[in-house]
């Protein structure tokens, strides 16, 4: 169940967070985005725990 969850977000979420990413990256630097990018991962995997 985890994984159909996770695969579905991906998919949903993948054009928007390479974008984003993408965009942080130009902005801020290397090591801001890997720090969210692992927040995020935290959060939704807490979320989906929940």
């Amino acid at each position: 169940m985890k994984l159909n969850i996770t695969i579905s977000f991906v998919a949903s979420g993948t054009i928007r967070w390479v974008t984003k990413i993408a965009y942080l990256l130009s902005v801020e630097g290397h090591d801001c985005v890997t720090a969210r990018v692992e927040l995020v991962s935290v959060e939704f995997s807490e979320r989906i725990a929940r």
